[in-house]
């Protein structure tokens, strides 16, 4: 098996699940994670090992869903795909309390639609910090900032997110949804 193979074996659903939560849409995800490897392959052997493969093959398909972002503003598409129902859900749903279940689910959704609604940075931060679980050195090497600015963008999001999550729980708490209706 040649080096490239296996690098390919070993990064391949890393990379594709980065750009699936970045992006929020499969098709594109496996798009672009393809021209992501393509890219690799093409610069593989000016490859010098100075970083490190994940760091390389990250960054590579950090500036790939930028230019796919920057595309897709000059051209923009409709989706006909409900971004919310392709959204991963959580593993431990409790078939026990179907409305447990179902709760656990909204606030899986509602957690991605804010998540995706940061600004592009602070999005990219987010995942690779607490979805792709890299350290905040590991995520200052690949987005190419310095380390202080990767903890501002952590400490940004997290607010606003905080805050959002707060104003839609407020909302809920105000008109309480019915999952079954009046006897």
């Amino acid at each position: 098996m040649s080096q490239f193979t296996q690098f390919v074996e070993t990064h391949y659903p890393y990379i594709y699940n980065f750009l699936y939560r970045t992006l929020g849409d499969k098709m594109m995800a496996e798009d672009i994670t393809q021209e992501v490897f393509l890219r690799a392959f093409r610069h593989w052997s000016r490859f010098r090992h100075q970083a490190s493969d994940k760091t390389w093959i990250y960054r590579i398909a950090i500036n790939e869903s930028r230019r796919y972002l920057k595309r897709m503003k000059r051209h923009p598409m409709v989706s006909l795909d409900d971004d919310q129902a392709s959204a991963p859900l959580p593993a431990s749903l409790s078939t026990r309390n179907p409305s447990s279940a179902i709760q656990n689910v909204e606030n899986s959704m509602d957690l991605w639609t804010l998540v995706r609604s940061l600004p592009q940075r602070q999005r990219e931060v987010v995942i690779l910090y607490y979805l792709e679980d890299h350290s905040t050195k590991d995520v200052a090497n690949i987005l190419n900032i310095p380390l202080g600015t990767v903890k501002t963008e952590l400490f940004r999001a997290r607010q606003q997110l905080r805050q959002q999550w707060e104003a839609i729980n407020d909302e809920a708490n105000q008109s309480p949804r019915r999952l079954y209706p009046k006897s």
